[in-house]
């Protein structure tokens, strides 16, 4: 299966919005790498973490409790933990640092256990 570069950040972002593609990728066997500007897991907005906000126009409920519950395992497992740091260098050409898992040999999987710092270089098409 692939393996998915996820770019999120690190200013808040809506739970679901990293919760429901994370599930179904991983589901269909890919692979997920997430990458934020400060190389530090991606945290959801508070009001996107709880089942109790309401939508003022509809009436109804924003987070459903499954998101909620489902986010919250994410967080907890440290599903989302192996950041790579977005940054730019001396010349402003964007890089990727970080943990990055080894391709297995035999495979187009990541090695378990194997990590080890990398930076690549990001060009503008």
């Amino acid at each position: 299966m692939a393996r998915i570069l996820a770019l999120a950040s690190n200013m808040g972002l809506w739970a679901e919005e990293l919760q429901a593609p994370w599930d179904v990728l991983t589901a269909d066997g890919h692979q997920i790498q997430l990458a934020t500007f400060k190389g530090i897991t991606p945290l959801p907005l508070a009001f996107s973490m709880n089942p109790a906000s309401i939508d003022r126009k509809l009436g109804t409920p924003i987070v459903p409790q499954h998101v909620f519950e489902r986010t919250k395992a994410l967080l907890e497992s440290g599903a989302w933990d192996n950041v790579i740091k977005i940054g730019t260098d001396a010349s402003g050409a964007s890089q990727l640092t970080g943990p990055v898992a080894q391709e297995s040999p035999s495979s187009n999987a990541f090695a378990p256990g194997q990590a080890e710092t990398r930076s690549a270089e990001v060009k503008d098409p």
